[in-house]
């Protein structure tokens, strides 16, 4: 087996642990990232050096060629060095989010006119397919 030196996480908030305490030092405030989210975990279980580039609302175009608040597309941190990327991201592109909080609401609102339309697309498994199928491609 080779050994790890340099391990590379990239990602939304799914890997960069919004709330979980402490913050990473140095790491802007936007970004949500911890130090104890996943990829520092695995880090020190692997013993490795960690490139934790993880940002809270990242989609697939920051990770692939979009900036997020001044930081550069996230693929920018991968050189001929790095031994071990994970790659957590698609649920903003989707809108995993806004689709959480319509299912938390009662049914019956569902029905009630404006509110109960925006509420329906949101839950709709046709629409979360598509969005899927698109990052999907990007990736």
């Amino acid at each position: 087996m080779t050994s790890i030196r340099r391990y590379a996480a990239l990602g939304s908030s799914m890997a960069a642990g919004p709330g979980i305490t402490p913050r990473v030092p140095g790491s802007p405030r936007s970004a949500g990232r911890s130090e104890r989210n996943y990829p520092h975990l695995v880090a020190a279980a692997l013993g490795t050096e960690l490139t934790d580039v993880t940002f809270s609302g990242a989609t697939t175009e920051n990770l692939l060629s979009r900036k997020q608040f001044g930081a550069p597309p996230q693929l920018a941190v991968l050189d001929e060095s790095t031994d071990l990327v994970t790659i957590t991201i698609g649920g903003n592109d989707v809108g995993y989010v806004p689709m959480l909080g319509a299912a938390c609401l009662p049914r019956f609102l569902r029905s009630v006119p404006v509110v109960g339309g925006r509420l329906r697309g949101l839950l709709d498994a046709a629409e979360r397919d598509e969005a899927l199928e698109v990052v999907g491609e990007s990736l």
